[in-house]
């Protein structure tokens, strides 16, 4: 099968199918379309995306990120969205 460039309009749905159907090449390359593609504005639906679907390397991504922009996270109106025990879970599991 030959590699394909997936697109952002669709990589949600794909990874939701992915995820669902245990395709882990699928899986990660739709992490790699989200890992490439997180900024301030995505940053927290990124990370509940990385959380719901089990994507640690995407997980990883995000925490690096919101590591270095802490400050500008913390200010978005979507930081309080993020559900409290899913910042606890990823620092905790950060500093493992």
């Amino acid at each position: 099968m030959e590699d394909f460039e997936i697109d952002k309009d669709i990589a949600e749905d794909l990874f939701k199918l992915a995820h669902e159907y245990m395709l882990e090449k699928l899986k990660n390359d739709c992490e790699k379309v989200f890992i490439n593609d997180i900024k301030l504005e995505n940053i927290i639906k990124t990370v509940q995306l990385a959380e719901k679907y089990e994507a640690e390397m995407l997980r990883k991504a995000c925490l690096v990120f919101m590591d270095e922009n802490f400050e500008e996270v913390f200010r978005t109106q979507n930081f309080k969205e993020l559900d409290v025990e899913i910042f606890i879970d990823l620092y905790k599991r950060n500093d493992e």
